[in-house]
């Protein structure tokens, strides 16, 4: 699971998956429905994650992240 938030604003979740098969070598998780507006304007924003095993870990795991925003632009 992935969270965001900012300085000004509560944390929540981006997008998550549960109940991953064991010989996953890449997954592609839920993105939320929330409105990001004020978290993608915000000058800066931070990113929490949280990974839930089903057995201890015994060699190093690499984590790599591609996140891609859809905005949505109007004239004021």
């Amino acid at each position: 699971h992935i969270y965001i938030s900012t300085n000004s604003s509560d944390e929540i979740e981006l997008a998550g998956l549960d109940n991953i098969s064991s010989t996953a070598q890449t997954i592609t998780l839920n993105a939320t429905t929330q409105d990001l507006s004020k978290y993608v304007k915000a000058s800066s924003y931070k990113l929490r994650t949280t990974v839930v095993t089903k057995e201890t870990l015994t060699q190093p795991i690499d984590i790599r992240s591609d996140i891609k925003f859809k905005v949505r632009a109007g004239v004021l």
